[in-house]
């Protein structure tokens, strides 16, 4: 962690208004097939591991943070590319729709931190798909491991973002 901590302060020194990323899980009908993926449910329990070291960055440094792990639909190939860990076209536009969203409304080193999850607009009108952004304050129950775990785990049976 104070690894972590040291890289953005430096970054933060130079580039005041960042946005820190959680990772999202790759295509579920890839794992464990694809470059040896391990299962999906370990994928997803590193994910919840690592997370906290984001949120507290976050929360330290007054920082927004999106959420691609509870974003991305596991079970919808649109949303990755050539192969399954790369994000598609699609895909893409949804994490730079989010950092516009975000750059354009949240008061960095003022705010206090945000998770950000899901879409800023409907890609194709199809609404079983739509998961509609949704910013919830990094508060102290985002330090309940099993709080995130559920919701992520939530969201890769139906692939739709589920509040904390």
């Amino acid at each position: 962690m104070k690894g972590f901590e040291r890289l953005v302060t430096e970054v933060t020194k130079v580039v005041p208004n960042i946005i820190l990323v959680i990772v999202y899980h790759p295509l579920v009908t890839s794992c464990p097939i694809f470059h040896m993926l391990p299962k999906a449910s370990v994928i997803t329990e590193l994910i919840v591991r690592f997370t906290p070291m984001f949120l507290d960055i976050a929360k330290k440094f007054k920082l927004p943070v999106i959420d691609l792990a509870r974003t991305f639909n596991p079970h919808d190939s649109r949303d990755y590319g050539s192969t399954p860990i790369e994000p598609s076209n699609r895909s893409g536009l949804y994490i730079a729709e989010m950092a516009r969203h975000i750059i354009r409304t949240f008061q960095f080193g003022k705010e206090d931190a945000k998770i950000y999850t899901g879409l800023v607009s409907d890609p194709d009108g199809d609404e079983s798909n739509w998961r509609p952004l949704k910013a919830e304050v990094i508060d102290e129950s985002f330090k309940d491991l099993e709080k995130y775990r559920t919701s992520l785990n939530k969201h890769m049976e139906d692939g739709r973002c589920h509040s904390f």
